[in-house]
């Protein structure tokens, strides 16, 4: 949280052409605001909230037209970007199967997706796909459906169907978008109900996510709005929590996290009757064993104390 908090007084609010896709002070306050609700729902630090909110007002962005282009390869950096993975490629003997050491064109910087598309890569591996409780999420005339996964495999789509492979044709040019700005509304919308601010001002935040993908279709009415006039803050934080599940579903590092830091608070229990999948009512995981990355094996060789 240091780090961040110095980082968006440092950085500049944007680059040039030449430095696009470096760090903004639009980034730093978006993962400081980030971090802080972090810490708010696992310390059970409310004050957090207000805390994160601050740095979050300071983001300056704007949701793209196209929920889609944020996962377009040629539409990469966009107004509602404000962090992701610079994918590139070497030339020469770019070899995707060898690490880069950034002095030889071995190796590559690619982003991979093939673990979406079922690629040959995977050498028979089973691909990622969606669960049934996320098909159901979605209202099946949501425009973001299409766009996020296909409803009869439920593979996932995002990152994929506009997609531009390397020369290997194994990596991909894609980058990985790891900080948006629907993901700030949403936190928004989160740290204002939890700070107790204005739950019409929370609602509004969500509000904005759902007529972005709305309005991708001429005349189009789902999803729609939900009533501001709403004042259970239950069930405010419910709707907070399904557009997240909905709005970035498949993207790497946020849905887990997210249902980690609920438990947590108690908001949710994830150690008992969590509907993790739809797909298996035997799935279960060990609370609190899961909760936390395994100690790696080679400290546990260093140190006969740690089991």
């Amino acid at each position: 949280i240091k780090d961040f908090t110095e980082a968006a007084t440092l950085l500049p609010a944007a680059w040039d052409a030449a430095n696009r896709g470096r760090a903004t002070s639009n980034s730093a306050n978006g993962f400081l605001g980030k971090s802080l609700i972090f810490r708010a729902s696992i310390k059970k630090q409310d004050a957090d909230y207000a805390t994160a909110l601050t740095a979050l007002n300071k983001v300056t962005g704007a949701l793209a037209k196209d929920f889609g282009s944020n996962f377009d390869v040629k539409d990469e950096n966009n107004a509602e970007s404000l962090f992701e993975f610079q994918a590139t490629q070497p030339g020469g003997g770019d070899n995707v199967w060898l690490s880069n050491d950034f002095d030889n064109n071995i190796g590559s910087t690619s982003a991979y997706w093939g673990y979406y598309e079922n690629h040959y890569s995977l050498f028979g591996k089973a691909p990622y796909i969606g669960t049934k409780k996320l098909l159901a999420a979605f209202d099946p005339k949501d425009p973001r459906l299409p766009l996020t996964m296909d409803a009869k495999t439920r593979a996932i789509t995002k990152y994929v169907t506009r997609d531009q492979k390397t020369q290997s044709g194994v990596g991909s040019l894609n980058n990985a978008r790891i900080l948006r700005y629907a993901d700030i509304l949403l936190l928004k919308a989160e740290a204002t109900l939890l700070s107790n601010g204005s739950t019409a001002d929370a609602i509004g935040f969500i509000n904005q996510v759902r007529t972005r993908a709305r309005n991708m279709v001429d005349t189009g009415t789902i999803p729609a709005n939900f009533a501001t006039a709403e004042a259970d803050k239950a069930k405010i934080m419910n709707w907070i929590m399904n557009e997240r599940f909905v709005e970035l579903a498949g993207e790497e590092g946020i849905r887990w996290l997210d249902l980690r830091r609920w438990h947590l608070n108690g908001r949710i229990n994830l150690g008992s009757g969590f509907d993790f999948s739809s797909d298996r009512s035997d799935l279960s995981i060990s609370i609190p064993k899961y909760l936390y990355y395994p100690i790696p094996l080679n400290e546990i060789d260093l140190n006969p104390n740690v089991k």
